[in-house]
This record gives C-alpha cells, structure tokens and sequence, in this order.
C-alpha cells in the first residue's frame, strides 16, 4: 500500500498507488496499481501490473525524510528545506526549526543581560522579589516565542524572524536595563 504523488510547478500532476514497492538497480519497481494522470482539469486512470518509476530518492533518502524534525540533525534539516523547495514546497516549518537550533540557545545570554541589573540593584524587597520577576520575565519569553513561531510556521511572518524577534526584543529589553542601571 504504497502511494506517490508527483508535483510539477507546485500542482499535483500524477498519483502512483501500488499494493508492493521494491528498490533495485538503482530504480523503484512498482507492482498491481494504478495511476492517475492529472492534465489540467482531465483525469487519466491506468491500470499496471509492473512499472519501474524514476524517483529521486533512494530507500536512504526515504528512511531520513520519515524522520521527525525534531530529530533531524542540522545538516538533515538543510537537506529537507533544499528538498521542499525543490518541488515547490512550503519549507516554512523546516526553516523554523532550524533557527531555533541556534536561536534557543541564546536565549541563556539574552536572560543574563536582562537578569544581570536586576540582580544588581538594591531590592528591599529581598531575594524573592528578584526570583519571581525572573520567572515571569522567563514566562513572557516563552509566550512571545510560541507566538512568533506560530505565526513564522504559517507564513504570517518570515520563517527567519519567528525565533530570533524574542532575543533580539529581549537583548533591547535587557541592554535598556544595563544602561540604565549604570546612570
């Protein structure tokens, strides 16, 4: 129960199904299917009991593309973005997923240029005034960043914009704060 489906300019042109799939010599065979050919709005149906169908990608190249982006490595996701663009594909959440690769971690730097005047003023409030502004302020991160992803995966925003808007308004917020604190 295999199924394909072939774009061409971003529009689905053919739909292989097969109950049987095999790879040798380097192509794909197909067993007892069917395909649909899609020309304009006229819809061709054939019946096949074996055809060998040119594919780009190899079992490999399958076995990586089942992968969860989450668990793809960063070269793999830059293998993936190439991919979807390739057949004019939305890569928008692939992108995403790869700027949170290097975005999230600055986030670590973006909370010590925020937390380090706050930590230095003189609080009467004592220690528990300081910890509590930094969990709200680490909440308020989580919610921007949640939001402009969303909307970067949707295509609202630029897919480059949604992880690094929270850090870049955080290191604002937080160089705003050591100027600031240094008058």
């Amino acid at each position: 129960d295999v199924t394909v489906q072939d774009f061409e300019e971003g529009q689905l042109a053919r739909v292989t199904e097969a109950e049987r799939v095999e790879w040798a010599d380097d192509s794909w065979h197909f067993y007892q299917g069917r395909a649909y050919v899609f020309a304009g709005s006229d819809m061709a149906v054939l019946n096949f009991q074996n055809q060998n169908i040119y594919l780009e990608s190899t079992p490999e190249q399958m076995q990586s593309a089942a992968k969860r982006i989450s668990e793809m490595t960063v070269g793999e996701l830059r293998d993936r973005i190439r991919e979807i663009e390739s057949y004019g594909g939305d890569a928008s959440r692939v992108i995403v997923e790869l700027h949170m690769r290097f975005s999230l971690p600055m986030a670590g730097f973006i909370f010590a240029l925020v937390g380090a005047p706050l930590g230095v003023k003189r609080q009467r409030k004592g220690t528990s005034y300081g910890f509590g502004l930094s969990i709200v302020i680490i909440f308020i991160y989580y919610i921007v960043i949640t939001i402009t992803n969303t909307l970067a995966q949707e295509g609202t925003i630029a897919p480059l914009v949604g992880p690094w808007l929270p850090n870049v308004l955080f290191a604002g917020l937080g160089l705003g704060l050591i100027f600031k604190t240094s008058r």
